[in-house]
């Protein structure tokens, strides 16, 4: 992008998803401990990937283009 000053980071829709995944499972772990930080990061952290796995399958669906990946847990 010419307006940014670092180039920017081409991430596969299945690599976002697996990343997203394991933010999850982090958070899920996270919970068993009494580490608010911990907690409290690995939460941002899944919302923060779940936002852009959002829009991204909603862009995708917006163009009739099929998920590379399954959405069944």
């Amino acid at each position: 992008m010419p307006s940014q000053s670092f180039p920017g980071l081409l991430l596969q829709g299945e690599t976002l998803s697996t990343l997203l995944g394991l933010a999850r499972s982090i958070h899920e772990k996270a919970q068993g401990t009494s580490d608010t930080e911990l907690i409290n990061t690995s939460l941002e952290l899944r919302d923060s990937l779940q936002k852009l796995v959002s829009h991204y399958e909603a862009t995708l669906s917006k163009h009739n283009i099929p998920l590379p990946y399954s959405t069944v847990r």
